[in-house]
């Protein structure tokens, strides 16, 4: 089964003080983290303090493929009419960035992947103009 994502749908995300630079950063292309100045933890979802040390002075640092997948589901269920009634979604971690995990669709796929299996970042616009992160079978595999 192949594992495609054409148009994204799906429901805006709020825009807060917190998450703003994370979607800027999508726009651009750049799947972005929190870090803490003071410990060095990677923080993500983006909370404006680290929850390790309680620090508040932090920075954006962008992830670098590839992720692990860690886990994955493929849904059978088309949620909106205009969504693709069969797709993939993983939970993809980062061990270099303190093991922070993301979940974005699946794409690109041509079979189920497998768990552990390297995957690469990209973006897919959804029709609302958010850059929604989508993992693709690294290319260092």
């Amino acid at each position: 089964m192949a594992l495609q994502v054409m148009v994204i749908q799906g429901v805006p995300p709020v825009l807060t003080p917190e998450v703003e630079p994370f979607w800027a950063g999508t726009a651009r292309g750049e799947l972005l983290v929190e870090q803490c100045h003071s410990c060095g933890l990677h923080i993500f979802p983006p909370r404006g303090v680290c929850r390790a040390c309680y620090g508040r002075n932090l920075t954006w640092v962008r992830v670098e493929s590839p992720g692990v997948l860690y886990s994955y589901t493929i849904n059978q269920n088309p949620w909106t009419p205009d969504l693709e009634a069969v797709y993939g979604i993983g939970l993809v971690e980062f061990p270099q960035y303190s093991g922070v995990r993301f979940v974005g669709f699946l794409d690109g796929f041509a079979s189920e992947p497998e768990i552990g299996s390297l995957v690469d970042i990209e973006f897919i616009e959804s029709v609302h103009g958010f850059h929604r992160p989508c993992f693709v079978p690294s290319t260092a595999q």
